[in-house]
């Protein structure tokens, strides 16, 4: 929580490396390792407001950019069934 106290974002580097790269098995382990960093509480709290944090870091955009494509245009079905969020407000699954 104080990343949040000083406007640091922790995730910061494994939401660059998603955004920058091309390379889908980079793209797909990095959404592995979101899901798995946001499913692994068991306290539904502190899963949202990883998942939360998470979004304000600009994942929701990371997977919406590039013509609609966003990383699933490198990536494709194998990793649409990792994150399920944005306008549902749900959690990853």
């Amino acid at each position: 929580m104080n990343g949040e106290q000083c406007g640091i974002n922790r995730f910061e580097p494994v939401l660059a490396a998603l955004k920058k790269t091309n390379n889908p098995i980079l793209q797909l382990a990095c959404l592995q390792f979101i899901n798995a960093i946001v499913n692994t509480p068991d306290d539904i709290d502190f899963k949202v407001h990883l998942r939360n944090e998470f979004m304000r870091g600009g994942l929701d955009e990371i997977l919406t950019v590039s013509g609609g494509g966003g990383v699933w245009g490198c990536v494709g079905g194998a990793g649409k069934s990792l994150v399920k969020c944005g306008s549902e407000n749900c959690c990853m699954t």
